[in-house]
Formats: structure tokens, sequence, C-alpha cells
């Protein structure tokens, strides 16, 4: 999975973190680990 986000906020990638952790709540597992991208590398 990947997640667009802006690390100028609290939770970068917070919906991504969350999605991750229900699907481990499931029993399920994801092959490979997530990506985080910044949207706005550099803007702060």
């Amino acid at each position: 999975m990947f997640g667009c986000g802006d690390q100028s906020y609290e939770y970068f990638c917070g919906a991504l973190d969350h999605l991750e952790d229900l699907i481990e709540q499931s029993g399920a597992s994801l092959p490979l680990p997530s990506l985080k991208i910044d949207m706005e590398p550099g803007q702060r």
C-alpha cells in the first residue's frame, strides 16, 4: 500500500497507519511495508 501526505501534519499519512492497523487486526498481513510519500517535499 502507499499513502500520500504532508509531513507538516502531526500524523503524516495517518489514514495509511489506521488502515494497516485494521488489516492486522483482521488477521491479514501486508506482503511488503507500506510506502509514505510526501506530496510537498521541502515545503515547511
